[in-house]
């Protein structure tokens, strides 16, 4: 199993392979939200192969006001909150999924650790469904906290948790 990045262009190539590995996805909705993702400050995406074969994805950006994941948090967070989690300059991870026969393995960890290796922001955020124990326990595991235990994006929809990574204090650890 392999990871890379990929560049922007080479991200917007696998539109048509990740719905087999992010479940629910579909190419339509890839056309839409990709090109703007990877057209944000600090893009990176990270593709995990078995030979030719796509199992995991993960990508994520600089956050930023005006974004509709981002402003719609805020709305949730406390001035403090907001202060510590969506100061300029945080990364926003925004997917990271394991094709379902590939899970259990350790792909999503080192799809995660990829990710976040190298960054200069001082803190990442995350949502995830509350009731996503697999993905909670990821994250628990490197040391994200949840910020915003219950959070709906559209008033019918699924709960989400907010959660945030203190970057910053996770390098100097290291």
């Amino acid at each position: 199993m392999t990871i890379a990045r990929e560049s922007r262009r080479g991200a917007l190539s696998l539109r048509r392979q990740i719905p087999d590995v992010w479940l629910g996805s579909t190419e339509a909705r890839l056309r839409e939200i990709l090109p703007r993702h990877s057209a944000r400050d600090g893009f990176r995406f990270f593709a995990a192969r078995e030979g030719r074969k796509l199992v995991g994805i993960a990508y994520g950006y600089l956050g930023a006001p005006g974004q509709w994941w981002h402003d719609i948090v805020s709305k949730a967070m406390t001035r403090e909150q907001r202060r510590s989690w969506l100061a300029p300059g945080h990364f926003e991870v925004v997917e990271l999924h394991v094709h379902p026969d590939c899970r259990r393995r350790g792909i999503g960890g080192r799809l995660h650790d990829t990710l976040l290796a190298g960054l200069e922001s001082r803190t990442a955020v995350l949502s995830t469904q509350t009731h996503n124990d697999p993905a909670l326990a990821l994250y628990a595991g490197k040391g994200w906290r949840i910020v915003v235990p219950a959070l709906r994006f559209a008033p019918a929809g699924e709960e989400y948790a907010i959660l945030g990574l203190d970057l910053e204090s996770r390098r100097q650890a290291t």
